[in-house]
């Protein structure tokens, strides 16, 4: 029996294949197949190897975890490699609280689950402490608690067996829970390191729609508590993302334990709050947890870690501190970003610095700092041909700016990137037919936010070398001279200046509002054009134009790049372009135009005109 090769799985082509067979067999040689009755059993075979194709297409895709398209087959192909995908986590702030009342005490008493109430718009949420702490005696009335950290979401407490250890709660905190045998505290651990058969543990594993379940050691890795035992599960419900940004916070109860008033400040908005850990997190992190095994040795392992637990990581550094000047040997040095912010906050910093704790070597130190920031101004020059497309200047103009956006949150912004010039110009030169020529400069630069009229000597470092210009002459003025390294206005002496290099490694300042630029201040500052490092040395400015001063440094290479705790950043408001039409230029196949990264002849940050047809 010849043999029919499947090469497609819809059902047109399948009862095709079956038609042609048919039609190779001498007996249905002149027989009608498709106006008799059995085309309708060709219909039925075609549909059900359609329907058995299909599903054995998304049973053997849910059988790995590389192409699972179900949440519930990824936590179930997770649980193989011992990774808990996370809850929902509960965002936390930070509140001073005074109290005043008559005790005696030196120490007001503030007891573990303490209610707070706050609120963001329309909505209300509950807020909690999560230990037992006390206010110290501030004066003979009044009571004083700086720093207190709170917990969203509503505590509540469920009576289980040893048969049913299922939460009811997909809105659980994870970290959150606590569990208590017959009044005794077990205490929760992620492995089995360790851990004696007579241990008073508890597990947490990940279950089917969102829900989670705590397991006991079956008194093999853990004591395993009776079927007549009282197990009691106590943990937090929380609302995820939508609590953060609280600034409206207030206790519950005003009269705690007698307090005649308790008055509430808030010290820092309620942070860190998240949803259940996503499908594709789940892919990509469930296999890199258990090649790490939860302790941190090489720079993937500190990035992948800190990533896994704090989701509103977007971007993280991680290098040597041998690599930094002055070396630090013995440290990792650490940088983030987190989502909607530049930077992390001390908090949360703190909350990494304390996650790592017991997952580095004893000899190795984790340091954070603070990203650097590295913004670029990028002008466009675009031409078209208005005949061969039915787009104006400003609607090409627009979409080619959103198009920019995108590219740059994808393949640009962020740690150990790299701005390509060449790249950028395919992009624009091939958005639309009717383009005909190309001419891109990109320009990096760092903004400097210096305290008014206090002296300072900060350093900025681009981190690529820069063209170097030929020696300033001052006989010879200013119009044909490109420095290396320029700035907006500041104001210093009373007179708006700004900076610019001299092509020997030294900062002038020079003035702006005078019939002729000429030089008012010498050695404010140094440049290394091979490091790109510009270092101000008593800086001094008593007013700036915009919300910072702006450092621009012309790089020799027309693409740059970013290293260990510089972040590029390609912003929607820095991209510039001059859309002009034209009626009879041809594209030439294959060619664009890439401008140069010498200083432009533009204002950094001004407006740009779109010309109209015939300009």
């Amino acid at each position: 029996m010849p043999k029919t090769p499947v090469k497609n799985l819809d059902f047109v082509s399948l009862k095709s294949d079956f038609l042609n067979f048919l039609r190779t067999q001498d007996k249905y040689a002149d027989y009608n197949l498709e106006g008799s009755n059995m085309n309708v059993l060709l219909d039925v075979l075609s549909y059900n190897t359609f329907y058995n194709q299909y599903y054995n297409n998304m049973a053997l895709s849910e059988m790995f975890l590389d192409s699972s398209q179900l949440r519930n087959s990824a936590i179930s192909h997770a649980k193989e490699l011992n990774y808990v995908p996370h809850s929902k986590k509960s965002a936390t702030a930070t509140v001073d609280l005074v109290v005043r009342s008559d005790q005696t005490s030196n120490f007001f008493n503030i007891p573990k689950y303490t209610r707070f109430t706050a609120k963001c718009g329309d909505r209300t949420f509950s807020f909690v402490t999560t230990e037992s702490t006390f206010a110290g005696r501030l004066d003979d009335e009044r009571f004083q608690k700086l720093n207190l950290v709170i917990t969203e979401g509503r505590v509540i407490t469920e009576l289980k067996t040893t048969k049913d250890l299922t939460l009811k709660s997909a809105a659980v905190d994870t970290d959150s829970i606590e569990v208590a045998v017959n009044g005794e505290p077990y205490r929760f651990v992620k492995d089995i390191f360790g851990v004696g058969k007579n241990d008073k543990v508890f597990y947490v594993q990940a279950e089917p729609d969102g829900f989670y379940s705590i397991y006991f050691g079956d008194n093999q890795i853990g004591n395993q508590p009776a079927t007549s035992d009282d197990i009691r599960v106590t943990y937090i419900i929380s609302n995820g993302s939508a609590a953060n940004g609280i600034t409206s916070i207030v206790i519950s109860d005003r009269y705690l334990n007698g307090a005649s008033s308790i008055v509430t400040t808030l010290v820092e908005s309620s942070v860190g709050g998240r949803e259940h850990e996503s499908l594709e997190s789940i892919k990509k992190f469930a296999p890199r947890a258990y090649q790490i095994q939860e302790r941190a040795v090489t720079r993937q392992d500190y990035a992948i870690l800190l990533q896994q637990r704090f989701p509103k990581i977007q971007a993280i550094s991680v290098f040597g501190g041998d690599e930094i000047d002055p070396p630090q040997y013995g440290s990792v040095v650490i940088s983030v970003d987190v989502s909607a912010a530049q930077g992390a906050s001390d908090a949360e910093i703190a909350l990494y610095d304390e996650y790592l704790r017991d997952k580095t070597p004893l000899t190795i130190q984790p340091i954070f700092v603070q990203p650097k920031f590295i913004f670029i101004d990028l002008l466009a020059d675009v031409k078209y041909n208005s005949k061969l497309t039915t787009l104006n200047p400003e609607e090409l103009r627009v979409t080619i700016k959103n198009e920019l956006a995108t590219f740059a949150e994808s393949y640009i912004n962020g740690f150990n990137s790299l701005y390509s010039q060449s790249k950028v110009v395919k992009l624009i030169d091939n958005f639309d037919e009717a383009i005909t020529s190309v001419d891109v400069t990109a320009v990096p630069y760092i903004e400097y936010n210096p305290i008014l009229n206090l002296p300072d000597s900060p350093s900025f470092n681009f981190g690529n070398e820069l063209n170097k210009p030929y020696a300033f002459v001052e006989s010879q003025g200013f119009s044909d001279y490109k420095p290396a390294v320029y700035s907006s206005i500041f104001t210093l002496d009373g007179i708006d200046v700004t900076m610019q290099d001299d092509g020997q490694g030294n900062l002038l300042a020079t003035t702006i509002n005078v019939p002729t630029k000429a030089i008012l201040k010498r050695n404010i500052g140094t440049v290394d054009y091979e490091t790109g490092v510009v270092k101000l040395s008593n800086f001094e400015t008593s007013e700036y134009e915009g919300n910072a001063i702006k450092i621009y440094a012309n790089t020799k290479a027309k693409s740059f790049e970013s290293q260990q705790d510089r972040i590029l950043e390609l912003k929607a408001s820095d991209i510039n372009l001059n859309v002009s039409p034209v009626s009879s230029i041809k594209k030439a196949a294959g060619f664009a135009t890439i401008g140069s990264t010498t200083q432009p002849v533009y204002n950094p940050g001004s407006d740009i005109s779109v010309a109209g047809e015939g300009e």
